[in-house]
């Protein structure tokens, strides 16, 4: 608190001396407006506006953004949309909220990928590689070995081999 005291009606009245300031907030003016003269006993208490992103500007007079996650999937729903909105630049970028799943394949990331803080309005969409089975069956009625099943392959990796050698009663296995 700064405290002037002795100064007579119609003098002017002392300034603030420094600059006011504190953390997570900007200095929004004196209540009640600092008058010009001295015309009585008065006490001007500061006001403030938030500042969560720390940049000096009231909250209240900056672009806020909308930052959205979305599945990325035309004619079907695999998830809902995630949309965060009223954000601040410079604050973090809200996580999406669960794990991204979908049957047949694997979450590959977003796109684009995500920012660490909000910087405008985005859409991450999320990216989904495809996932392959191979089967080895004998084709033979009757089961001469029990199928041999490889889930969860992606495209480009090396196709598994049989384990063990095809065997059927009165045939020989040829490629």
């Amino acid at each position: 608190d700064q405290v002037t005291g002795n100064l007579l009606v119609g003098e002017a009245t002392p300034a603030f001396s420094g600059t006011p300031e504190r953390e997570g907030y900007v200095f929004a003016g004196w209540n009640p407006a600092v008058s010009a003269t001295v015309s009585g006993d008065v006490t001007y208490t500061a006001t403030w506006k938030p500042d969560r992103n720390g940049n000096g500007i009231a909250d209240e007079e900056e672009q806020k953004y909308t930052v959205t996650y979305t599945d990325g999937v035309d004619g079907e729903e695999v998830f809902a949309d995630q949309a965060y909105g009223n954000l601040l630049s410079g604050t973090d970028t809200p996580a999406f909220g669960g794990t991204p799943t979908r049957e047949g394949y694997r979450f590959g990331g977003w796109d684009p990928e995500v920012s660490k803080t909000v910087t405008k309005n985005v859409t991450y969409t999320a990216k989904w590689e495809k996932l392959y089975t191979v089967t080895y069956t004998d084709g033979a009625k009757g089961k001469a070995f029990k199928d041999q099943v490889y889930d969860n392959l992606l495209s480009g990796t090396a196709t598994p081999a049989f384990d063990g050698k095809p065997t059927r009663r009165g045939y020989t296995f040829s490629d």
